[in-house]
């Protein structure tokens, strides 16, 4: 983790992303949490079972929430440093809540198979163990790819050549040559190309370090084409002492 000595000159990011994305939340808690309560309550050992999987998922949406809104990145950039690169990852915590919300998936198989199995007499509706079912199933390979170490966390990779996204839709790169500017607008980094179309697209959020400084850190590189030889740890002491300029 790198403190610069001095701060970024940029505004910060919108919060009202946030506020919207909070209330999304609490409202979706609210409704699974009924929803949860009323499978509890049915007393069948198929809706028991869905129930407490719901709940689960539920718990593990919320910390993962919590671990990506609530990580502190003011001031700070998140660094793995390679031979020759820098990477800024994505808030710590995120591959474990992925293995755990994907193995709870997993689980949803099991309560349309017992209320079959044991043929209750208050059985889940049709559609309820069809939806199960199909979310059970598809969450198997996804929870094999977490368990492996495949599933695609974001990150923002810079090299002495250019930079590298990953995320959930792939992964994208894009040369230092072919970079046109960076700038925050709302709640989200742009990164443009010479086309002047958003080549990288990231929220503020998406990272474990603060946005403005990402900021400063890729347009210091497009400005400074001599610099970007010393990405990799050598770069490192300037980042610290916040010669981002």
């Amino acid at each position: 983790m790198v403190r610069p000595a001095r701060p970024s000159g940029r505004p910060h990011a919108s919060t009202r992303t946030t506020v919207g994305l909070a209330v999304v939340v609490l409202v979706l808690t609210a409704l699974m949490a009924i929803g949860v309560v009323a499978l509890l309550g049915e007393g069948s050992p198929a809706a028991v079972v869905l129930g407490l999987v719901l709940a689960g998922m539920l718990a593990t949406g919320l910390v993962a929430v919590v671990l990506v809104v609530g990580h502190r990145r003011r001031d700070r950039l998140e660094v793995v440093v390679g031979e020759r690169s820098l990477t800024l990852p994505a808030p710590p915590g995120l591959p474990w809540i992925n293995r755990v919300f994907a193995t709870l998936a997993t689980l949803l198989i099991v309560p349309p198979l017992l209320s079959l199995v044991q043929r209750d007499p208050v059985e889940l509706p049709i559609f309820a163990r069809a939806t199960a079912l199909i979310i059970g199933l598809l969450a198997v390979p996804a929870a094999v790819r977490a368990w492996r170490g495949r599933a695609r966390y974001t990150s923002l990779t810079l090299t002495p050549d250019g930079l590298r996204v990953v995320g959930g839709r792939g992964s994208n790169t894009l040369d230092w040559e072919d970079v046109l500017g960076v700038r925050i607008v709302g709640a989200r980094l742009r990164i443009a190309d010479v086309d002047g179309s958003t080549a990288i697209d990231l929220g503020v959020r998406d990272l474990a370090s603060d946005a403005r400084l990402v900021a400063d850190v890729v347009d210091l590189y497009r400005r400074r084409p001599a610099l970007r030889p010393e990405i990799g740890a050598g770069a490192l002491a300037r980042w610290e002492r916040g010669d981002l300029t």
